[in-house]
């Protein structure tokens, strides 16, 4: 016999099957304590190193032996339930019935012409957000990570550099503390998701908004350029100062109709460089006048700006980065 201890959104339970018992049969026993489906279910077993059980044919035939279950082990259960499941679908459903286009009577569209609108809002770059998949529901943390995902999903800044850039993320959700404690964001497959910390280490807390989204921009550039050469440092370094140029703009009540940083001239009599901050140039600032240089130098001398003011804070972002590591974090 085999006696194991399961753990499921830190609710534990102790199942004894004989080592001859289906890996199959322990789904069962672990659906009738969770109400969590076979099909919706993945094993961690401790401390067996790289073992994970998903549903599969080949998996579930194995016996508790085969799989390299063994005595005594504790087992983390991941997975929602069907009644979960079943929500999550009919919540889609419903929002997807609110965005179908309204069907007007042919009498009602005689005489009429299509029409454009500069106003009209483009789709969110980010299709889906979602915290972890082993977070409760009913967990006071729930609706705050969701909060929070939500709100670097439809930051203006980061809304524009995706729109810039024509990027699309089709997944947002977190990295677990407890499980992998070196990284702070991971790209995988080129945006298909991105994965940033967001909880503090003792997991009860929020991370600081804003080094998140720097973090977020960190793994936005890996859509265009894996792992960390100079090239992506490069293009790092151009995505935050578009960011920054749009928050300044936005501040200042400017608009731009071209991609880049904006000329305003300089007051009358000024003698000043009024557009430097820190040592620095300050995107759409007066001391970058276009009659002293050439935009490609403003647009060199920004980027340049940019890496040294950033360099401590990317070379932590990048040393937390799993985007180019070869080894698959644990999710």
């Amino acid at each position: 016999m085999m006696t194991f201890t399961l753990t499921h959104r830190s609710q534990k339970y102790t199942l004894t099957l004989p080592s001859s018992a289906l890996v199959s049969s322990i789904r069962q026993e672990i659906h009738y304590l969770t109400s969590v489906p076979p099909s919706n279910q993945k094993l961690l077993p401790k401390p067996a190193k790289g073992v994970t059980l998903t549903p599969a044919a080949t998996t579930d035939v194995m016996t508790l032996q085969e799989a390299g279950l063994k005595d005594g082990m504790s087992i983390m259960v991941l997975g929602a339930t069907a009644e979960e499941v079943g929500k999550v679908k009919q919540e889609e459903a419903e929002a997807s019935k609110w965005k179908q286009p309204r069907n007007y009577h042919p009498s009602m569209l005689q005489g009429t012409k299509p029409r454009s609108t500069a106003t009209a809002s483009a789709p969110n770059p980010f299709h889906s957000i979602a915290p972890h998949a082993s977070l409760s529901q009913d967990s006071p943390l729930h609706a705050q990570i969701t909060a929070y995902l939500s709100r670097l999903a439809h930051d203006p800044g980061i809304v524009h550099i995706c729109s810039l850039h024509g990027y699309t993320v089709g997944h947002l959700t977190e990295l677990l503390p407890w499980q992998n404690p070196e990284l702070l964001g991971l790209n995988e497959n080129k945006g298909q998701t991105i994965r940033l910390r967001v909880r503090t280490d003792d997991a009860d807390g929020l991370r600081d908004y804003k080094t998140t989204r720097t973090v977020l921009v960190h793994e936005l550039a890996h859509i265009d350029v894996s792992d960390h050469p100079p090239e992506f440092k490069i293009l790092n370094s151009k995505l935050n100062a578009e960011l920054a140029a749009f928050e300044k703009n936005a501040k200042e009540g400017r608009h731009s109709l071209v991609e880049g940083e904006m000329y305003v001239p300089a007051e009358s009599g000024s003698t000043g460089a009024g557009g430097t901050q820190g040592g620095s140039y300050v995107l759409g600032g007066a001391g970058l006048r276009s009659d002293e240089s050439s935009t490609q130098e403003r647009r060199d001398a920004i980027l340049q700006a940019t890496l040294k003011r950033m360099e401590k804070l990317e070379a932590e972002i990048e040393g937390g980065c799993g985007s180019g590591s070869s080894e698959r974090p644990k999710q």
